[in-house]
């Protein structure tokens, strides 16, 4: 407290007497607070124990990669603090193990987007903001002393430069990146300004060359890192882990039913009603979305609304109560951001054949709407062309055969026309989605889900122990 008061006073003094250079001069003594009470508050861990920071400045609900990085790491004689968004409820959740701690982080402000101007300023207020939150997690508020700072990129500002800056000077610790995406090509299709995108790109590739080691989530990744940024990186695949095999409680038909019913509620139609024989249930998808940017959300209810018109005319006429009733039920599970914007849109819509529908559910319930689904829907259309789908690979272990958009590398995961079946525009979904409806449909999924069930994924943890596991102890 003392040097606190110090340096604010200090700061106060700064902003009266050299009003040009305060800035730059607070954040420097600023930078040497942080040094000098890491050292104040340093608090050791018993001999032996290793210890690693797992940092990634976004919900953890919603990171599953990272924090399979911190289990396993926890099951290799780490003892881990995962660094991160996360409510108190949902802290055991989250991680179930007694070697990790969970850190939540509290932030206030937000990005604001109406404007450029607006943007550029609530950014770097909210980058500064976040910036003393994790150098104080990291090297102030009385730490352990780590061997070992992995972080998930992107987000990327602040997150690299504080952990290179705890790993290099405060813990003299390996400095790892996991390499989702990029965060340049996040902002970029966030439409900020083009000099605040070159920025990022430089200070990325920067502090990308400064860590110790990398991970990335496929082969192109890979190639780009090494090739345009001279980055050696570790390729790591996203797989399922041991906690699908492990559920084993099937509730899926009885869960369906119940959202089912929800959804019809909320369209003001009743189950009895439309009730028909189990034969002519409707085909069910399921979409999982964090609600970015990356994922063009919207596309989908073009398609609803093109494919809804084409199946009114198919069955235009008839008054039968089976043909009437709902064709396909799509459940959307997820949530961030966009949401808001696309219920209200859905709101608006006259689908008489298709029910569409957003819903939050817990894991457990969400591994169960899997694999209760005919076929999942992926619209991650990936900002750099390099990353890959969790939800993907999720759908894969409930053996959900997955229709997905095409770009980049999105053939390393899904093998076109055996695991799943790729398009590229809203007509190109609407023309699949509507031979799925067709007699043939059912027969296309089976054999797309007897390949799942013939070429099963790599267990998460044994890729981890066979991959990751020998970089990090050569550095550690």
């Amino acid at each position: 407290m003392f040097i606190a008061l110090i340096f604010w006073s200090s700061l106060g003094f700064l902003f009266q007497t050299f009003w040009r250079f305060s800035l730059p001069v607070a954040f420097v003594l600023f930078v040497l607070q942080v040094v000098l009470l890491s050292f104040l508050n340093s608090k050791r861990v018993c001999s032996g124990e290793k210890v690693a920071a797992v940092v990634v400045l976004g919900d953890l609900e919603r990171s599953p990669r990272i924090v399979n990085q911190a289990i396993c790491l926890s099951h290799c004689g780490f003892l881990v603090q995962l660094v991160g968004f996360v409510n108190a409820e949902q802290k055991k959740s989250v991680v179930p193990s007694e070697r990790i701690c969970v850190i939540s982080l509290k932030t206030f402000l937000r990005t604001q987007k109406r404007s450029k101007l607006l943007y550029a300023a609530t950014a770097l207020l909210v980058a500064v903001e976040r910036f003393i939150l994790l150098m104080y997690h990291l090297c102030c508020f009385r730490r352990p002393h780590y061997s070992l700072i992995l972080v998930q990129n992107p987000p990327s500002v602040p997150t690299l430069v504080v952990a290179w800056f705890a790993s290099r000077f405060i813990h003299r610790a390996a400095f790892v990146i996991d390499w989702h995406n990029f965060g340049y090509t996040m902002m970029q299709v966030s439409h900020a300004p083009l000099i605040l995108v070159n920025l990022a790109k430089a200070y990325e590739r920067t502090f990308g060359q400064l860590a110790t080691a990398s991970f990335c989530v496929c082969a192109g990744a890979q190639n780009f890192l090494q090739k345009s940024w001279n980055i050696t990186s570790v390729l790591l695949y996203d797989f399922p882990t041991e906690r699908f095999r492990l559920s084993t409680k099937d509730i899926s038909k009885s869960l369906l039913k119940q959202l089912y019913i929800s959804t019809l509620g909320k369209h003001k139609l009743s189950y009895d009603e439309i009730e028909s024989p189990s034969s002519n249930f409707p085909l069910v998808a399921v979409s999982s979305t964090s609600w970015t940017p990356d994922e063009n959300m919207q596309l989908l209810l073009d398609v609803c609304i093109e494919l809804d018109r084409r199946l009114s005319l198919k069955y235009s006429g008839t008054a039968d109560k089976m043909i009437a009733s709902p064709k396909l039920y799509i459940l959307i599970t997820g949530k961030g951001p966009q949401r808001a914007s696309f219920v209200d849109r859905l709101l608006e819509l006259d689908l008489r054949y298709i029910l569409v529908d957003t819903v939050w559910l817990q894991w457990e319930e969400y591994v169960q709407l899997l694999k209760a689904a005919d076929f999942g829907i992926s619209l991650h259309f990936s900002s750099s062309g390099i990353d890959l789908p969790m939800k993907v690979v999720d759908m894969f272990a409930c053996g959900l055969p997955v229709l997905s958009y095409r770009y980049g590398c999105i053939d390393e995961l899904i093998h076109q026309g055996k695991s799943g079946l790729l398009f590229e525009s809203a007509d190109e979904l609407c023309d699949i989605l509507f031979n799925l409806l067709n007699d043939e449909g059912m027969q296309i999924l089976s054999n797309m889900r007897e390949y799942l069930k013939a070429n099963p994924l790599p267990v998460w943890e044994d890729e981890w122990l066979r991959t990751a596991k020998p970089v990090l102890e050569s550095i550690t």
